[in-house]
């Protein structure tokens, strides 16, 4: 009786499942609703949130997350990208795009004039103002710093002046193009 071994060798495939089960960022909601299948999603978040956490769940135990573009949002459009690579190599790509919001900040840090002194003492909640200077001032600089630096300013600068009442608007734009307007009567 003769005999033989014969030795087989079976290689078994790699996982090729480079999905999610689950995509989220916490304390916003995605638009579309998640869905396996879906790879593009929106979200939007406030002003003063500079970054998002990115919950992403593999299908497979196997796979792989990568998760980029989630910190140092600026104001506008910025894109997240979540990447899933599966046991064999093979990958998919989620995008989230997060719009942060501009500010709505349109108040001012300091204000401040050449001569004479500002009444009421500055307070950037404070609107109305208004400076004494002799006759002998017939310019004056009015010096104005944001709150916010994406608000922007317009009537600072050097104002010259009539004898009498002189009315001089400092106008704040947000970022957002909120308003806000301070009012210095000379």
């Amino acid at each position: 009786k003769t005999e033989k071994t014969y030795k087989i060798t079976i290689t078994r495939a790699q996982d090729n499942d480079n999905t999610l089960k689950n995509l989220s960022i916490t304390n916003h909601t995605l638009t579309p609703t998640f869905a396996s299948g879906t790879t593009v999603y929106a979200t939007t978040i406030e002003n003063s949130e500079t970054s998002v956490e990115v919950i992403a769940e593999t299908t497979s135990a196997n796979a792989k997350v990568t998760v980029s573009g989630n910190s140092n949002l600026k104001v506008g459009t910025n894109t997240v990208t979540v990447t899933v690579t599966a046991q064999n190599g093979d990958a998919k790509t989620y995008t989230i795009t997060v719009t942060r919001k501009a500010s709505s900040d349109a108040t001012l840090k300091s204000l401040t004039v050449s001569s004479g002194t500002l009444t009421p003492e500055f307070d950037g909640s404070k609107t109305e103002y208004t400076v004494s200077v002799p006759y002998s001032v017939s310019t004056i600089t009015i010096g104005a710093t944001v709150n916010n630096s994406e608000a922007t300013v317009t009537g600072a600068g050097d104002k010259e002046l009539v004898v009498g009442r002189n009315v001089i608007e400092v106008k704040v734009t947000a970022g957002d193009k909120t308003a806000k307007t301070y009012t210095i009567t000379v």
